[in-house]
């Protein structure tokens, strides 16, 4: 196996290994039974990505409409199997919301894991596991104005945050643990 060096934090290394002859796994698209069913049996790998201001000390959220998070959260998606987490986030973040970002500018922070109550798959009340490779990324101000969110899973564009309206407006205990990371 081979280890490669991706991933690095401060906080906390993701050790990533690739046996010699991997050339990569065929990305697959499941029918909604078959995910349903996957969700129920598996953990999900995903990338999300945290949007800051470091000068102002601010986040941008976004108001997702699906669950298993239909409140405000981070933009991202599900990871394919083989793909790295940076190119995942890359991927993920030009689907979401119609900009490119080189895979290099998002910065690797945490590796979380959620339990979510409920899921947007039938059966909905039975929720699902996903571990998360969480990433913050610092964006222009006009990469932050090319921002256009997919309507069918956002409502309306990203908002800016700060500590206390994350507070106030009982944002996920999740974002506000992110905080620290932003300095």
């Amino acid at each position: 196996m081979k280890k490669l060096n991706i991933c690095q934090s401060n906080v906390l290394p993701v050790l990533l290994y690739k046996e010699p002859g991997f050339k990569g796994l065929e990305k697959k698209f499941m029918s909604e039974s078959a995910y349903s069913e996957a969700l129920t049996s598996l953990v999900i790998v995903c990338t999300d990505v945290l949007l800051v201001n470091r000068v102002n000390k601010t986040v941008y959220l976004a108001k997702r409409r699906s669950k298993p998070m239909n409140d405000w959260w981070l933009i991202g998606g599900r990871m394919y199997a083989g793909e790295l987490p940076e190119e995942s986030m890359a991927r993920c973040f030009k689907r979401e919301t119609s900009v490119e970002i080189e895979k290099n500018r998002f910065k690797f922070v945490a590796l979380n894991r959620y339990f979510f109550k409920d899921r947007q798959q039938t059966p909905q009340n039975i929720g699902c596991d996903s571990l998360c490779y969480t990433f913050i990324l610092e964006p222009t101000k006009e990469e932050l104005n090319k921002i256009s969110l997919d309507s069918n899973e956002y409502q309306g564009g990203i908002r800016e945050f700060t500590r206390e309206t994350i507070s106030r407006e009982k944002v996920n205990e999740a974002i506000f643990n992110l905080l620290s990371y932003i300095g």
